[in-house]
């Protein structure tokens, strides 16, 4: 068992374990969803955590995180609302849930948002359906379970509707957060800049916090060594050598959602090959088609 730890020594305990497993397993492990600590993310984290310890104010502070699509939003959303699931309220009808993630309904309308808020919490739409009675029921049981982050990935799907659809469902937030005195976080592409300039009121209660797209550098290869722990494969890839790392950018991958995808099909060609290991040749295999091959494969169809 000695050798066997000390051969696998590049890897995390837990990795380590699927590391000796048949490969098919090893490749349902590979595909399986974790969590990658990283020093943007874990600024962000620690901006919710301080939302979260806050005493209730007439203020409370709000967030637009904004990224490109596939650059982590939803998984650091998702991963601050693991670390805070809701519990049992023994003294309560209610479970206690003090951050909830919704997704942004695909219409940009105050009533979806309503609803949407009462599905999650298992709670029926009142008999009067009007507005006015969404929003109380809304409300009232977000103040029952003491939310005290609601956070809406997806935000960008307020741009299909107009301009006034738009405003109603951004007011409908502020109030929200004005009546409980509760932070509201929105995550969403950078084309949902534009909709914090429907007001001056809610482009003062948003503050931006942008993912940037990655760029070759000490962060990066930290993030890349941070994958090769996580990856079972028996021998240590080296991942975060900056050969490396301009290799994989000069594919055109700059966000953490491409490298998740490049590694994880590198990593499984490692195993199927028998090299055990992810090799220049074998990144270069697993890249992403150029626009140019795609086009040409769509020619062929």
């Amino acid at each position: 068992m000695t050798t066997v730890a000390t051969s696998l020594a590049h890897l995390l305990p837990e990795a380590a374990i699927a590391a000796l497993l048949p490969d098919e397993d090893r490749f349902s492990y590979i595909d399986s969803d974790r969590w990658l600590p990283y020093q943007r993310a874990n600024q962000v984290i620690a901006l919710l955590e301080d939302f979260l310890k806050r005493p209730r104010i007439n203020r409370p502070p709000n967030m637009m995180l904004v990224g490109r699509s596939d650059n982590g939003k939803s998984h650091i959303l998702e991963h601050f609302a693991n670390l805070h699931p809701g519990v049992m309220n023994s003294e309560g009808p209610n479970i206690t849930a003090q951050v909830m993630l919704l997704e942004t309904p695909p219409t940009a309308n105050a009533n979806d948002l309503y609803d949407t808020i009462l599905y999650m919490l298992n709670q029926p739409r009142p008999a009067n359906k009007s507005r006015e009675s969404r929003r109380d029921a809304a409300k009232d049981i977000l103040r029952n379970v003491g939310t005290k982050i609601l956070m809406l990935d997806e935000i960008n799907h307020l741009l299909s509707g107009n301009l006034n659809r738009q405003r109603e469902f951004l007011f409908a937030l502020k109030h929200l957060s004005n009546e409980l005195r509760m932070s509201v976080v929105i995550a969403g592409t950078p084309e949902s800049l534009q909709l914090l300039h429907v007001s001056d009121q809610i482009e003062n209660r948003f503050r931006p916090e942008p993912l940037p797209l990655w760029v070759v550098g000490l962060e990066m290869r930290t993030l890349l060594a941070n994958f090769e722990q996580v990856l079972p494969l028996r021998q240590p890839s080296s991942l975060s050598r900056k050969e490396t790392a301009v290799l994989i950018h000069s594919f055109g991958i700059e966000t953490i959602g491409g490298f998740s995808n490049i590694l994880n099909r590198a990593a499984k060609e490692a195993i199927t090959s028998g090299t055990e290991c992810i090799t220049a040749d074998i990144l270069r295999k697993c890249a992403p088609k150029t626009s140019s091959e795609r086009k040409l494969e769509r020619s062929r169809l």
